[in-house]
């Protein structure tokens, strides 16, 4: 036992001056508070930024989707391989039977629609209080809500590009027509298609992100009592959000758009309607969003560096420093 202590003694790399040779003075304990800080403050920082992680980003070839036609009866099989469409949509100043909503030419009219998505999966109805006040704004609310229209409701949507579009009906566009051929008007009901946009999104959202077609006014005056087309183009990017845990695949959404004003529209021939039209596409290009944390190890060997390196480092300016002080005043003696 006697060698084995001995031979542990001698391989000690920490030798320890002997107690009664060491001195201690307010500089040191100062310069001791200081490093103490500088090391607490870097270890905690280091512990920060290995929970919160750090974010990777990469762009892809969107993968290639196949899916096999389903039978017509099977309504769970018609929505395989679709992402939902959401809608939110208020028209304060037109009527529900004025409206026509039509996807991708199929018109909600005569359950035409129902029939590919399902019954009532978008619906029309009279507005809340609250939805007309964000519709309106810091408009006086002077209109019935009977002569507003609320749309709401989800579609599913295939992978490709299409139009969803919320329109004045031909017919009702059809008399706002012959009543502005003769100089007349008919009071606005059916002119003045300003709208508020709640909210639209496709599939999964990513979070990172703001929504531009959420809380979007589409309010117009013009000469024609509001007439006007809110021509929308998105384009959205399918993102993939891996966090720790987990990852989903979400969608970007890059948004363009202008109003077609009613000089365009009234001509005959004119292939839109007053309204909101939404044209949607997808693009060939994947973002992946990764979050990731550093191995264990390395964390580990990081907080340990931080602490030992501190001390060590101010340990050998603070020896610099008194040893060129002591050589500065031995030459002045």
């Amino acid at each position: 036992n006697t060698l084995i202590m001995a031979s542990l003694r001698r391989l000690d790399a920490f030798v320890k001056p002997r107690e009664d040779l060491r001195t201690r003075s307010a500089l040191g304990g100062f310069i001791t508070v200081v490093a103490a800080s500088a090391a607490a403050i870097l270890f905690l920082s280091q512990i920060y930024l290995y929970f919160a992680g750090t974010t990777r980003n990469s762009l892809h070839l969107s993968e290639s989707t196949s899916v096999p036609v389903p039978p017509l009866d099977h309504a769970h099989a018609q929505m395989r391989g679709k992402i939902p469409l959401n809608v939110h949509v208020t028209f304060p100043h037109v009527e529900c039977q004025s409206l026509e909503i039509t996807l991708d030419g199929v018109s909600m009219r005569g359950g035409q629609l129902d029939k590919v998505q399902g019954y009532r999966a978008i619906r029309t109805r009279v507005p809340l209080e609250s939805e007309l006040a964000t519709a309106l704004g810091a408009r006086t609310l002077t209109n019935d809500a009977k002569e507003a229209c609320t749309i709401q409701g989800t579609l599913h949507i295939p992978q490709v590009g299409g139009t969803f579009s919320i329109t004045i009906s031909k017919q009702a566009w059809a008399e706002a027509s012959a009543y502005a051929a003769f100089g007349m008007h008919n009071g606005g009901k059916l002119h003045n298609v300003s709208h508020y946009v709640h909210k639209i999104t496709f599939g999964d959202p990513f979070p990172l992100s703001h929504n531009p077609l959420q809380d979007a006014s589409y309010m117009v005056t013009n000469q024609a009592g509001g007439v006007f087309l809110a021509h929308i183009d998105v384009r959205l990017i399918p993102t993939r959000y891996q966090r720790l845990f987990a990852a989903r695949d979400t969608y970007q959404l890059s948004v363009t758009q202008h109003i077609v004003q009613p000089e365009t529209l009234m001509p005959q021939g004119a292939p839109h309607l007053p309204g909101m039209a939404l044209l949607y596409d997808f693009t060939p290009l994947r973002v992946d969003y990764i979050e990731t944390r550093d191995n264990i190890f390395v964390f580990m060997s990081s907080l340990l560096s931080i602490v030992g390196g501190v001390f060590v480092t101010v340990g050998l300016v603070t020896g610099c420093l008194l040893h060129s002080a002591a050589a500065v005043a031995k030459k002045m003696d």
